[in-house]
């Protein structure tokens, strides 16, 4: 991933976006570029200058919903110090058991910890 750059000092009026959308959408024969428009507006360019010549592949929703449950799990216990009392709290709060609950706490633990490697 880069820095934006020569793409994002380009100024589109809305015209010429869509036409850029709609010409790269029938280039790629992928409709995503217009949601990527619709998301982004007048900073479609930035976006495409920070991704030039990158794949972008974003996991299902159902592995985003379970990852962003064991964040808020994590974070919950996180902000009790993780003590035996924020585990059986954060178990009745998630409606999960207390071993869950740590395995939950191991497993953010452990991939937050390639980060750091």
């Amino acid at each position: 991933m880069g820095e934006p750059g020569i793409l994002s000092l380009i100024e589109l009026d809305k015209e010429e976006r869509e036409l850029l959308i709609d010409y790269m959408t029938a280039l790629k024969r992928t409709e995503v570029y217009e949601v990527l428009e619709n998301m982004y507006g007048v900073d479609i360019l930035k976006f495409m200058d920070v991704f030039a010549g990158e794949s972008i592949k974003i996991p299902n929703r159902n592995y985003v919903y379970k990852v962003i449950k064991y964040i808020q799990i994590y974070k919950y216990c996180e902000r009790r110090d993780f003590t035996e009392e924020a585990i059986e709290n954060a178990s009745k709060v998630f409606d999960r058991r207390k071993s869950s609950i740590t395995r939950v706490i191991d497993k953010v633990e452990r991939v937050l910890a390639k980060l750091k490697e």
